[in-house]
């Protein structure tokens, strides 16, 4: 009988400059927009603009369905990115390298 994993987290400094313990990693948001046909309980895709998801739909109901519209059919779009979704070590990163752009932008007008 093996034991449960101990999930590992990082604090204070180290998970400002390292971000989070890879066990910790939320699932991967899905990306791209996806073609899903109710009536062969298919998904096509990811597309990667919505027009793309269109032609894989039209490409579909022409090759499957002979043009027509089958039930159920739908275009799904990823969920909109929110602030929460990007990573501490990301932002402190952007904004380290800003300050450091800023200092020497204003020492070099010196």
């Amino acid at each position: 009988m093996t034991s449960p994993r101990k999930t590992q987290r990082r604090t204070g400094v180290a998970r400002i400059l390292l971000g989070p313990h890879p066990s910790e990693f939320a699932p991967p948001r899905p990306t791209g927009h996806r073609y899903r046909c109710g009536a062969c309980l298919t998904t096509y895709g990811p597309a990667t603009t919505l027009r793309g998801a269109h032609d894989l739909r039209a490409e579909h109901r022409r090759k499957k369905h002979g043009g027509g519209v089958p039930d159920g059919e739908e275009i799904m779009s990823p969920p909109p990115l929110r602030l929460r979704d990007i990573r501490t070590s990301d932002i402190v990163g952007s904004v380290v390298v800003f300050a450091v752009l800023a200092i020497l932008i204003y020492v070099r007008n010196f």
